[in-house]
């Protein structure tokens, strides 16, 4: 085979490559169905206007504007324009035209018509789909880039890094963000300077892409600035046809500018919305490591950029044209860091440093080519690490492109996360990390609302509170109160990131001045395949302040009092600083022998089966139906006694209904502790194992219950009992 033929053959497996690549890239990037089109969101609109109007002015789509609510809209002489840059809607503009021509013969369907009435799937498909077209383009253009270095297998997997473990396929794939059509101009201008290497007649023709990226993007005026320099220093002879090259696409862009804003540049372009941002160096580490914007987070294979610089230094390779693309790139990153809104609104990851790709994936190469060596020491080392580092880096974006949790994460989710740009700091959460949205399993939340109620008589009182779902998958919830308090609005299956206001009634007819334990509410949840939810239960403990002074020592918020009014508060002991946090200790549950404080490592309060505490003749007791519970909170995991007297046991066959002996079942979360053979009026004790957090222990009379309306209509007492404590003690080893 001639060399000419060999030229030939190798032209055709390139061109072959390139079609598959494109192919491939076009083909996953299409089957991806999430669509991020916030900036992008008129970019149709102002394509078909210049198809129809020959014009920009988006006065025509008036109505649908209106609809939303002028959003990324600029006024200027009361006519509607895309507020973005005119680049991405002119480049598109043929291929807007081919689908408008098609949709009109083959479905009769008029695309003017269909983007005044909405924004709809149609829409949002057409936007994708050329979001797609693009990036494929580009994944061509990388592969092109490759070439001059590597050969084909090696280009093929440098094009494959770029287009799956990086924002191409996250970010610029998923609308018509501007920064798709900008690493189109920019990898084309790259490929094109390293032509000029051999061929340096070419160095002219890389202005036409670069004034179109600077038309798309006003960041790429970076890219301007150093390519002019470049072009200067070593291809002086071409400056001329280079700079004029650029006029012919610089004056009409000039021109309509003067024409519409009156100005020679949009507002978009004004250097002012520059240097704003007062975080300049959070930004600057945000950009390269936060958990929901940094660069090296979320395709950590551009760790290794640093490494081909390395190289390059190390062969004497580095020359000016990688100067020139570091430089850009760290200019770049000074930039976009000055603006104060770095993170990009909502976005996957890091968008505005996606432009820059192309020129970071050419320090790769230098990598890959080292990998080429004998699969010994370092380059089996560079081996493992880049395939690790590709794995992760592949993860990602796959996950910002498939799963629509991510997208998500962005915006406001009532009860569970603010808006992004109304709480920024989330970018650095690393506890709810946007890449990993829609894996993390269901998680149960509460955020009891306080109701502080003035009246002049015992009444109803409500409390709201919101059990949420923060996780991504649904739960069932249950919840159990304690008696004299009821619920309403009863949760079912709570689905994923949403919440459910459970409403609970509390009678304070019983209560007297000064605050009052009124138990715990028991919240409990299961997944959908009944395993029961990791940080369950969970316990609200409530109380209720009476009409009049709170008793000595007792905790009482300023909040709650009213001059001259009879009044009764609920008060919650809430799970956040967020939340008021007012805890009302049951007067006869002991820790130690003493009352519980709010400085208590111990906390107890009453759960289900328990009555309203009485007292006679300067004895206090409670009465409870079998089984009853208490809900007991330790920090870490424990044994400890519990000390109590029966006051009255339910006896079967005795005339009232109450013996003086009987057998009591505890256990302690379902685990049986034992039982104890009680008598009345003498102490018993039971060992109990505690876990770290809350801690179920129930209490059973094997008598069971009885009414003593049964055994005594003259009381009237219909409740059902099964026997009397006294004060119960939480004695600690």
């Amino acid at each position: 085979m001639t060399p000419s033929q060999d030229s030939r053959s190798s032209i055709r497996r390139d061109v072959a490559a390139s079609a598959l690549v494109f192919t491939l890239v076009f083909t996953v990037y299409a089957s991806s169905r999430v669509i991020y089109s916030s900036d992008s969101r008129w970019t149709l609109h102002v394509a078909m206007s210049i198809i129809r109007e020959g014009n920009i002015a988006l006065d025509e789509y008036s109505e649908i504007i209106a609809r939303n609510d002028h959003a990324a809209i600029t006024y200027v002489d009361d006519c509607p324009y895309n507020r973005f840059p005119l680049g991405t809607p002119l480049l598109i503009t043929p291929i807007v035209l081919l689908i408008d021509r098609i949709a009109h013969h083959v479905w009769s369907l008029d695309l003017h018509d269909r983007l005044q009435e909405a924004r709809d799937a149609l829409v949002h498909g057409i936007e994708l789909y050329i979001a797609c077209f693009v990036v494929a383009l580009v994944c061509v253009v990388i592969y092109l880039i490759a070439r001059q270095s590597l050969d084909r297998k090696r280009s093929l997997l440098l094009t494959l890094v770029f287009a799956f473990c990086t924002s191409a396929w996250s970010t610029a794939s998923r609308g018509l963000w501007s920064h798709g059509p900008s690493m189109l101009m920019l990898s084309a201008s790259l490929f094109l300077l390293l032509k000029a290497r051999t061929r340096p007649s070419l160095a002219q023709y890389v202005s036409i892409p670069l004034a179109c990226a600077y038309i798309i993007r006003p960041t790429n005026s970076i890219s301007v600035l150093l390519v002019t320099a470049y072009v200067l220093a070593r291809y002086r002879r071409y400056l001329l046809r280079y700079l004029c090259y650029a006029a012919v696409l610089a004056i009409p862009f000039v021109a309509h500018n003067l024409h519409v804003y009156h100005q020679l540049l949009p507002p978009y372009y004004l250097p002012q919305r520059l240097g704003t941002n007062p975080r300049f160096a959070e930004a600057l580490a945000g950009n390269l490591i936060s958990p929901a914007r940094g660069l090296l987070i979320y395709s950590p294979i551009l760790l290794l950029v640093g490494y081909g610089v390395v190289l390059k230094i190390r062969n004497s390779k580095l020359d000016m044209l990688d100067g020139l693309l570091l430089g850009a790139v760290f200019c770049h990153w000074l930039v976009i860091s000055s603006f104060g809104h770095w993170w990009g609104g909502g976005s996957f990851g890091p968008r505005f440093f996606t432009d820059m790709l192309p020129y970071l994936l050419y320090f790769l190469v230098p990598v890959l080519r080292e990998m080429t060596k004998a699969r010994t020491g370092r380059p089996r080392v560079s081996v493992t690490v880049f395939s690790v580092l590709g794995a992760i880096s592949l993860f990602i974006p796959f996950r910002g492109s498939k799963q629509a949790g991510t997208r998500r994460w962005n915006g406001m989710i009532p009860h569970v996360a603010a808006n992004v740009d109304d709480d920024p700091a989330r970018v650095w959460d690393w506890s709810d990390p946007q890449f990993w949205r829609g894996l993390r399993p269901a998680k149960i939340s509460v955020d009891p609302q306080n109701l502080c109620c003035t009246t002049g008589r015992p009444i109803q009182h409500d409390l709201v509170l919101r059990i949420i779902n923060v996780g991504d998958r649904p739960f069932t919830c249950q919840v159990t109160s304690p008696h004299g308090v009821a619920l309403h609005s009863l949760p079912g299956e709570i689905p994923a990131l949403s919440s459910h206001d459970l409403t609970i009634a509390v009678n304070a007819a019983d209560c007297g001045p000064g605050m009052h334990s009124l138990g715990g509410l028991y919240i409990d949840g299961l997944s959908a395949d009944g395993r029961p939810l990791d940080g369950c239960p969970i316990v609200v403990p409530l109380g209720i302040e009476g009409p009049g002074p709170s008793e000595p020592g007792g905790p009482a918020p300023d909040k709650f009092r009213a001059s001259n009014e009879t009044y009764f508060a609920l008060v919650v002991n809430g799970p956040s600083p967020t939340h008021v946090d007012v805890y009302v200790p049951p007067k006869d549950i002991l820790v130690n022998g003493q009352a519980q404080s709010a400085s208590d490592q111990i906390r107890a309060v009453h759960g289900s089966g328990w009555y309203r505490i009485e007292s006679a003749n300067g004895d206090q007791w409670r009465w409870a139906e079998s089984p009853a519970q208490v809900y007991v909170y330790s920090p870490v995991a424990q044994e400890v006694t519990l000390l109590s007297t029966p006051i009255a046991l339910h006896e079967a066959g005795e005339p009232r209904g109450v013996g003086e002996q009987g057998i009591l079942f505890v256990a302690t979360n379902d685990r049986p502790e034992g039982e104890a053979a009680v008598r009345t009026d003498e102490p018993f004790m039971v060992e109990a194992n505690l876990q770290a957090g809350w801690n179920v222990i129930t209490m059973e009379l094997e008598a069971g219950n009885f009414r003593p309306v049964d055994v005594d209509p003259v009381s009237g007492d219909r409740r059902s009992l099964s026997f009397a404590l006294g004060e119960l003690d939480i004695l600690l080893e």
